[in-house]
């Protein structure tokens, strides 16, 4: 059971989409992070070494006075890392003394001193002391004192630690808004993304059976969705030879079969009146006139139906009176089934634009079907209200053991409905579905609504203007 409840569970593409674009976009964020951590070590060092050269060369007439000396770099704005770092600056002057702490820094410049090239004019940067602690030296290069400015190598990878824990301290407060950027460019990325997929998606939901001719309207916002559209419309082609011909299959069988069914009735009821009365013959040949009726009957509906799929229903429309056509219709129903209760709630005074002959089809469809699927001395309301701009043709009865799927259903073509069968009713099911294209013609619909045991089909019919 768990097996199979798992099969029916479908993933969401746009969750999917959602999901890998969400990681991608952190994964690059995360790899672009690394890449500028390791560049930015180098790139460090190599601005530290800048601004030592240009300490001592836009300072170094300051080089007796230390204290002068450590202001100027301070307060130069150029060189903003020598600020960071003003406190870890050793001057090598003519005041070094023996008992100054910076003797010893100073000392190493007896080492070896291996050259590291800047790109600033005027002056020169070394570093000695590589077998022990690396230290910078930076010197002017027209320096007769041999004033010197050194700085340990290890300040930079110091001040670098303590740039990526500020980085990092930062970035706790951050990540709400770091998430949250992802989360609304990945939306707005999957949004983009499925946007001409809408697009197709409401072209193609927007064609039916009746308009598949209509290959203008399948338009490529973009030509990477040209090949499957081709593909589709390659299909639309085939779908609608099948419809024309079965159309056209079904309106000419039922065309021609009426014919041959009236000559067959003729002759029955001809034969009927000369044999002898209540003889055997007569019977069936009164049980093979009913039936031809039925077949008449069926090819009509079919006739009218298959018109209604090509769009062909012909309809003659005028301006009625609709109140006086439901009540008048109401009346003669009264004599069609004595049984049945029938109630009328008629709104006087309304009118609409249709044809005559197919509205009182259709009254007499939903009529039929209301008392063949009554309860055994039940009732039948017919009411007519306008609501909303519309008007409202309602048949509402009783009905026993509704199934589930009548709603759905009912306007199926040769669907019918329960107890059909164990109750004797005569019918093709093909009533329902032909009211409601008769509906459609005139610009409306039927709806069904099930409430405990009562069903009320509603026509739905727009106003005049």
């Amino acid at each position: 059971m768990l097996t199979l409840l798992q099969k029916n569970i479908k993933k969401s593409f746009k969750v999917y989409i959602f999901v890998h674009v969400f990681l991608a976009a952190a994964f690059i964020i995360f790899i672009n992070r690394q890449v500028s951590q390791y560049f930015l070590k180098d790139q460090l060092n190599q601005q530290i070494q800048t601004n030592l050269v240009n300490d001592i060369v836009g300072c170094g007439y300051l080089a007796n006075n230390e204290e002068a000396f450590l202001h100027c770099t301070f307060n130069n704005a150029a060189h903003n890392v020598s600020r960071l770092l003003n406190n870890e600056y050793v001057l090598c002057n003519t005041h070094t003394t023996a008992a100054s702490l910076a003797v010893g820094v100073c000392q190493k410049l007896a080492d070896t001193e291996l050259s590291v090239p800047t790109d600033v004019p005027h002056g020169r940067l070394g570093i000695v002391g590589q077998d022990n602690e690396p230290w910078y030296v930076a010197r002017r290069n027209d320096d007769e004192h041999a004033y010197a400015l050194m700085l340990p190598a290890s300040a930079a990878s110091d001040l670098q630690g303590k740039i990526w824990r500020l980085r990092d301290r930062n970035l706790i407060f951050t990540l709400p808004f770091i998430f949250l950027s992802l989360g609304l460019l990945t939306f707005y990325v999957t949004r983009l993304l499925f946007k001409p997929v809408q697009s197709i998606k409401n072209t193609l939901n927007a064609m039916e059976s009746q308009n598949l001719d209509r290959a203008t309207e399948l338009k490529s916002p973009f030509y990477e969705f040209d090949d499957f559209l081709k593909i589709f419309d390659e299909l639309r082609q085939r779908l609608q030879k099948s419809f024309t011909k079965a159309r056209r299959f079904a309106s000419d069988a039922s065309h021609e079969l009426r014919t041959p069914l009236t000559i067959l009735r003729g002759h029955a009821e001809e034969m009927i009146t000369e044999l002898p009365t209540g003889s055997d013959t007569q019977i069936r040949m009164r049980v093979i006139a009913d039936q031809v009726d039925r077949l008449i009957d069926i090819s009509g509906k079919l006739l009218l139906l298959s018109q209604a799929d090509a769009n062909s229903i012909k309809v003659q429309l005028e301006r009625l009176d609709l109140s006086q056509l439901v009540w008048h219709w109401a009346q003669d129903a009264h004599s069609f089934d004595e049984l049945t209760e029938v109630k009328t709630d008629i709104e006087s005074g309304l009118s609409c634009q249709g044809d005559r002959q197919l509205l009182l089809q259709l009254m007499q469809n939903l009529y039929t079907n209301a008392v063949n699927y009554n309860i055994d001395n039940g009732w039948l309301r017919i009411t007519l209200q306008q609501q909303a701009g519309a008007l409202l043709l309602s048949f509402e009865n009783p009905c026993e053991d509704i199934p589930a799927e009548f709603s759905e259903r009912a306007f199926d073509r040769f669907y019918r409905g329960p107890h059909s069968l164990s109750k004797g009713i005569v019918g093709y099911g093909l009533g329902l579905s032909l009211c409601q294209e008769i509906a459609k013609v005139h610009g409306g619909f039927i709806t069904i609504d099930i409430s405990g045991d009562r069903v009320r089909m509603t026509l739905s019919l727009p106003t005049l203007a």
